[in-house]
């Protein structure tokens, strides 16, 4: 799991940038995305960050949902993308099926980042 000292480890999307998602969202989203997988999931340790998850994150006088997921190929380099989308009225985010299907779909997305593996930056 890439370790995160400070929100300015992401690389934002341009559209996240023109959208307001900042820095600071996106650790926001990584954090909850740990205490998500370490509450919600009796995998192996180091499996548990590996699996897809949405996150409901406060933004400004509501919510999104953001689709965290680590890409490649976790025995690659971890990349952790994080996708940004409208939430509705519901409580709960969306689940991760309905969120790839809207990815497919072309929905508007609001923005991305990346978190690279912190361990293998030159």
């Amino acid at each position: 799991m890439p370790e995160t000292e400070s929100n300015h480890d992401f690389f934002l999307s341009d559209c996240a940038r023109e959208a307001g998602l900042t820095q600071r969202f996106w650790h926001q989203a990584y954090l909850m995305l740990i205490k998500d997988a370490e509450e919600n999931t009796s995998m192996p340790a180091f499996e548990i960050y590996d699996i897809a998850r949405i996150v409901r994150v406060p933004f400004g006088q509501g919510y999104l949902n953001v689709l965290v997921r680590c890409q490649p190929d976790p025995r690659e380099y971890r990349i952790y993308r994080l996708t940004a989308f409208a939430a509705g009225t519901e409580h709960q985010p969306l689940d991760v099926n309905t969120a790839f299907q809207q990815l497919r779909e072309g929905r508007a997305i609001l923005g991305e980042a990346a978190l690279m593996d912190r361990g293998r930056r030159c």
